[in-house]
């Protein structure tokens, strides 16, 4: 039987979206949730794990603080958990260069690395599999060099300004032959607030947009 904790990482800041589509999902009815605020990346998402891993559960549900799960993604999820699949991600938009693309790097049929914002990981992963790792699982100490061909990839130690934990882990998990999986017709909204500004009106709305 599936059983999953919800580790919802935040620097301080979730979108009444994200609740909606996560701790207010009839899919996650029976799930218990850890939101993991005001702590830097990838801490927050090592905190999910420390947290979970405390729990029964048997999977741990990565939901960022900007992601809307779309209806019936949690339910796909745990069919695919069901039928064996060990990492399952749901795709959304980022900007990379200026262009909106996918968070699900694939390449010739493999997906290589995905983003974490809406991901199902198997406990064992952590437990087991990466158990040397704990208990930081995620770091963004290495960043990955290649030419042509990113199942080349090498790492290198240097320190990442921003994300690169999520593609390590990708990495890692090719190394130790688990296949990462995406659920496929699901895409999450992605939010981004472009500013935080309190609008000193009974009119005003925070602005957000979706990144696409």
């Amino acid at each position: 039987m599936i059983k999953i904790t919800v580790g919802i990482p935040t620097r301080g800041v979730l979108f009444a979206e994200t609740v909606q589509s996560s701790l207010n999902n009839p899919e996650l009815k029976s799930s218990s949730f850890h939101i993991i605020q005001n702590r830097t990346l990838p801490d927050a998402h090592n905190e999910c794990i420390r947290q979970a891993l405390k729990t029964d559960c048997t999977h741990i549900l990565f939901v960022e603080d900007d992601m809307v799960i779309p209806k019936g993604a949690i339910n796909k999820m745990i069919t695919m958990a069901e039928q064996g699949a060990r990492y399952i991600a749901v795709d959304y938009g980022f900007v990379k260069n200026g262009q909106g693309v996918e968070c699900i790097y694939e390449y010739e049929g493999e997906i290589l690395w995905t983003g974490l914002g809406c991901t199902m990981i198997d406990r064992d992963i952590f437990e087991k599999d990466l158990a040397r790792e704990a208990p930081n699982w995620l770091t963004d100490e290495y960043e990955l060099t290649y030419t042509d061909n990113p199942k080349t990839a090498i790492p290198q130690k240097k320190k990442r300004p921003y994300g690169g934990y999520d593609i390590f882990l990708g990495y890692q998990l090719r190394l130790k032959g688990i296949k990462l999986h995406r659920v496929e017709g699901f895409r999450c909204k992605h939010l981004r607030m472009a500013s935080l500004d309190r609008k000193l009106s009974n009119e005003g709305l925070y602005e957000i947009e979706v990144i696409t």
